[in-house]
C-alpha cells in the first residue's frame, strides 16, 4: 500500500513539475527558517545558565528619568557606594560581585601587548560564579592587590605554558609597568556567557586607583550583580535595594534635579 501510495505522489510531482519546485522549495525554506529560529532562541536562553547558582543571580540595574523628558532609561550600572552599602543592609543578599572593565599593555620580552578584555572582579568571583579555575586556589587568587588571573591563552601567549601559577607579569598600570603574579588559569569562558575576558584582576586596586569619588551614591558606572541567599524573594529584594538607595541617594538627586531646572 505504501508503495502505491509513493507511486501515485512521484507521479504527480513530475505531471505538475513547476508546481511541485515551488512547493518543495517553500517547505524546504519554511523548515530551515523554523530550525534557524529554534536554535537561535536555544542559544539566547542558554545565557549564563551554566552557573551552578544562576536562579540565584541577579544584576543590580539603575532607572533615570530627567523632569524635562518622557521616557524611562534603564541601565545595567550602579555605583560603589550602592554595591557595598547593599550588600551589608539588604538580608536577602548573600553576596555582591563588581565587574569592571578594563584594558591594559603587558610585556613580553621587550614587546609591549595591548590587552583590552580584562575584568576588575571582587575576590569572591569564583565562589559564585562557576568559571573553571585550571591552576591557582579559588579562595585566594584574587585577593593580592598585585595578582593576575589568566585565561589559559593568555599564558601560553605570554608563558609559552599553562604552568603559569608563581610566575611574575608586567603590566603597565597607573602609567608604570609593575609586577604583578599570576595566582590563577582560568578555562575561558564559554561563547553563552555574558562575562567575557581574558584576564583578572582584584577589584580592590581599582578602588585604591580610581580617581572617581566612591562616595557618590549618583555614579552610576560600575557593574555589579547580586547572590540572593536560596530562600529569598527577589521582589523584596528590590524593594529594599530601592529603599536604600532613596534613603542615601534621594537628597542629591533632589539637588541635580533643582540644578537641571535652573540651567
Amino acid at each position: 500500500m505504501f508503495q502505491n501510495y509513493f507511486n501515485t505522489a512521484l507521479r504527480s510531482l513530475l505531471r505538475n513539475k513547476l508546481f511541485s519546485l515551488i512547493n518543495v522549495a517553500g517547505l524546504s525554506l519554511g523548515l530551515a527558517c523554523c530550525m534557524l529560529i529554534i536554535l537561535y532562541t536555544k542559544d539566547e536562553v542558554s545565557f549564563d545558565r551554566f552557573h551552578a547558582n544562576s536562579d540565584r543571580l541577579y544584576r543590580i540595574t539603575s532607572v533615570f528619568k530627567t523632569s524635562n523628558e518622557p521616557d524611562v532609561h534603564r541601565g545595567g550600572f550602579t555605583s560603589i557606594s550602592a554595591s557595598e552599602t547593599f550588600r551589608r543592609e539588604v538580608p536577602e543578599i548573600e553576596a555582591v560581585i563588581r565587574l569592571q572593565g578594563t584594558g591594559q599593555l603587558m610585556q613580553k620580552g621587550n614587546e609591549v601587548i595591548n590587552e583590552p578584555m580584562g575584568l576588575f572582579v571582587d575576590d569572591n568571583f569564583f565562589s559564585v560564579f562557576s568559571f573553571s579555575l585550571l591552576a591557582g586556589n579559588p579562595q585566594t587568587a584574587l585577593r593580592g592587590p598585585n595578582s593576575v588571573v589568566l585565561t589559559e591563552e593568555l599564558a601560553q601567549k605570554y608563558f609559552g605554558s599553562n604552568d603559569a601559577v608563581g610566575k611574575e607579569l608586567l603590566i603597565n598600570y597607573e602609567q608604570k609597568f609593575q609586577r604583578f603574579t599570576v595566582t590563577g588559569i582560568v578555562e575561558a569562558p564559554p561563547q553563552n556567557s555574558t562575562i567575557q575576558y581574558n584576564y583578572l584582576l582584584p577589584f580592590k586596586l581599582f578602588q585604591r586607583t580610581k580617581t572617581i569619588d566612591q562616595s557618590d551614591w549618583t555614579s552610576n558606572y560600575l557593574n555589579a550583580l547580586v547572590l540572593l541567599r536560596p530562600d529569598a524573594d527577589p521582589v523584596k529584594a528590590a524593594v529594599n535595594c530601592t529603599r536604600i538607595f532613596q534613603q542615601h541617594a534621594g537628597k542629591r538627586l533632589a539637588e541635580m534635579a533643582q540644578e537641571r531646572r535652573h540651567k
